[in-house]
């Protein structure tokens, strides 16, 4: 019956999401941008510039995308900052990166994590990706979705959000914490996994239900159809999206990967794949769907206090030393649990 309602909640999501970004605009699809940008050298933008960060009151932040669009709203990036006392500087750091128009969870689960991450004496970052909340365009004819027939715009916003996730970590770093880790769901976590192969900054990661197979996904989910008849008549390589074509620069021990049993977004034996292709890191499987592993509070605590262990634990080259620190969840551990 658990597997049966996980499914439910799960294709409701996808019909519910599918209606609102299948519609047809017309919007010319910029393929050879989109072909140039993701066979460019800078896609994954390693050396992006720290951000210069701006505080509008209290937790919250901004900051100029280090990537331009056409569209000013995208181009301005609004985050927030859960920082650990008079000292936070001396205390290390974790971004999240939501998921895809996961509104609720930018608003709600992120900001309890946060609070969870403040416990354990770690600073949490959380920033609006692009075309997200504050961040879609109003104009008539702008792209207003993260994934659209905008072809080049997609790509571009994939760049854009990895772009933005570096100048994040080089701020923090710049700010003195001495570590700073990531932690992202389904797209933020596709992102989080791309950002720890390109950027050695990063100290640690635990990707939720990441998008493994981004050429999968857009050649299978509904989700993926605007992209999918934008490349229909010009079909593109897009396997250098995909997690296991890279090679993360963290050792196994610092990588966490959680996926869910009944996931009809992201097909669990993807994530499977990418276990293996990244040397058998730590890998918890939950038995929810895509949607209800979010409400999975205890887990997900969980998922915080090993970020906050590594956080706090020697140069991640040990990391194949490292224990697991929820041995009831994880399967294939590289070595035995740690008492926790």
């Amino acid at each position: 019956m658990h597997s049966i309602f996980c499914n439910f909640i799960d294709r409701w999501a996808i019909r519910f999401a599918a209606a609102r970004v299948s519609r047809r605009t017309g919007a010319d699809p910029h393929l050879e941008m989109a072909q140039s940008l993701l066979q460019s050298p800078d896609f994954f933008a390693e050396g992006t510039p720290v951000a210069e960060v701006t505080f509008t009151g209290g937790k919250s932040f901004q900051f100029p995308s280090p990537v331009r669009t056409p569209f000013a709203e995208n181009n301005l990036v609004h985050g927030s900052i859960s920082r650990c006392g008079r000292n936070w500087r001396l205390r290390p750091a974790v971004i999240l990166l939501h998921g895809w128009n996961d509104r609720l969870g930018y608003r709600h689960r992120l900001p309890w994590l946060a609070k969870c991450y403040n416990r354990r004496g770690v600073n949490s970052v959380m920033f609006e990706l692009p075309y997200h909340f504050q961040r879609r365009p109003s104009q008539a004819g702008a792209i207003r979705n993260f994934i659209s027939e905008d072809a080049g715009g997609t790509i571009q916003a994939a760049h854009q959000a990895l772009a933005e996730i570096n100048c994040m970590v080089g701020w923090l770093l710049q700010q003195g914490c001495p570590r700073v880790a990531l932690m992202g769901f389904s797209l933020g976590g596709w992102l989080g996994g791309l950002a720890v192969c390109h950027d050695p900054r990063i100290s640690s990661a635990a990707l939720i239900t990441p998008v493994s197979l981004m050429d999968r996904m857009i050649r299978e989910s509904p989700l993926c159809e605007p992209v999918r008849r934008a490349l229909k008549d010009h079909p593109m390589d897009l396997t250098r999206l995909n997690l296991p074509s890279h090679k993360p620069k963290l050792s196994r021990g610092y990588i966490l990967l959680i996926g869910a049993e009944h996931d009809l977004f992201v097909p669990p034996e993807t994530t499977g794949e990418l276990w293996e292709a990244w040397g058998t890191p730590e890998y918890w499987i939950l038995p929810q769907g895509h949607i209800s592993i979010l409400a999975c509070s205890k887990k997900l605590k969980r998922a915080a206090k090993w970020i906050g262990l590594r956080l706090k634990m020697p140069d991640s080259g040990s990391g194949d030393m490292i224990r697991s620190a929820d041995p009831s969840t994880s399967i294939h551990l590289p070595t035995a649990p740690l008492d926790t």
